[in-house]
């Protein structure tokens, strides 16, 4: 299991995905001062035999929090309004595997292995990783949007019109989970992080 804590959180993800943080890769940060917003997590899922799965991961802790500086409480916003955020950072991380991939393809090496590196398992490898993540987007069915939505009242209702709003905006595109540490992603868990 590869842990990350984000948002309060500590995620734990199991040890066959490969996992970027995204929002705080090298590649990405490098293209945010473009006004472009990211997903918190890319995640790829290899299973023998099949192509694999991407998943995009956002984060969303509105569980009050304690620390030494004091106590925080996150207001939720309104279910239409974070779906919207959520398709911009979906697209916006869209856009930006295909600006990595265009920088990757610029070199002679990079084309003439790129088909080994859209097959291989050395994930540990940056550009194995994003040239796979970059694929997966481009096949129907093999992207996943996931909500990682925390709120203090178990709301369902509120929880409920998030991920209608999330399938209206991208449903259509790509398959949306609305995940929480009641009812999480299949083999992804979370804790409140100490």
């Amino acid at each position: 299991m590869r842990s990350f804590a984000e948002s309060g959180l500590e995620f734990s993800f199991p040890a066959h995905w490969a996992v970027r943080r995204y929002d705080h890769h090298t590649y990405y940060r490098g293209l945010s001062g473009l006004g472009l917003k990211g997903m918190d997590f890319l995640a790829i899922e290899r299973d023998a035999g099949v192509r694999g799965k991407l998943y995009c991961l956002e984060i969303k802790n509105y569980l009050t929090r304690h620390s030494e500086d004091g106590v925080f409480v996150a207001t939720p916003k309104p279910p239409a309004q974070l779906a919207r955020t959520v398709e911009r950072k979906y697209e916006d991380t869209l856009r930006v595997l295909a600006a990595i991939h265009g920088y990757f393809r610029r070199r002679w090496f990079y084309r003439l292995a790129e088909p080994w590196l859209a097959r291989s398992s050395y994930y540990r490898f940056d550009r194995v990783f994003w040239t796979q993540a970059y694929y997966l987007a481009q096949v129907p069915g093999q992207v996943q949007v996931v909500l990682w939505l925390e709120v203090e009242e178990r709301d369902e209702s509120y929880r409920q019109a998030v991920a209608e709003a999330l399938a209206e905006r991208l449903g259509k595109r790509v398959e949306v989970f609305v995940a929480s540490r009641q009812r999480p992603l299949p083999g992804l868990t979370a804790r409140r992080g100490t």
